[in-house]
């Protein structure tokens, strides 16, 4: 079989294109910012808020988030899949399995349950998401005998 082979400016501009919009660290400081000490992620203003992060690009997207509004954090958990890399300030990271969930992922399901359990009304919630969370993070439903 015979691939077309490209070169030039189209190519490039289209690899850049492409790896801008899978930078989830990017995207992800795009969608909050700070104004006169209040927080707005997207369209809602808030004064402080937790976040949970899972799947294979949790780390980017709270380290956004850490960067854009560290102190507004009140607290958060990112898992990440055994042996990513990097490193969070505020936000606590879990390593988890994946593809296959494993006790790792029930851990990191009851961590999670345990944090927003200190959620109170009016208390606002960040939740970011990208591919592989739901084997990384699992919650089994107990069943009656």
């Amino acid at each position: 079989m015979v691939f077309p082979v490209f070169s030039g400016d189209v190519l490039s501009d289209l690899l850049g294109v492409i790896l801008k919009f899978s930078d989830l660290y990017l995207r992800a400081s795009r969608a909050i910012s700070i104004n006169n000490g209040k927080v707005r992620i997207m369209d809602h203003e808030v004064d402080d808020f937790y976040v949970i992060a899972i799947g294979k690009g949790s780390i980017g997207m709270a380290r956004a988030i850490e960067d854009m509004a560290y102190d507004k954090i009140i607290d958060g958990i990112a898992v990440v899949p055994k042996g990513t890399p990097g490193n969070l300030r505020k936000i606590r990271i879990l390593e988890s399995t994946h593809p296959l969930p494993t006790e790792a992922s029930i851990n990191a399901g009851m961590k999670i349950l345990d944090l927003v359990s200190n959620v109170g009304s009016g208390d606002y919630v960040l939740f970011l998401i990208s591919g592989g969370g739901s084997a990384l993070v699992e919650v089994p439903i107990k069943l009656k005998p």
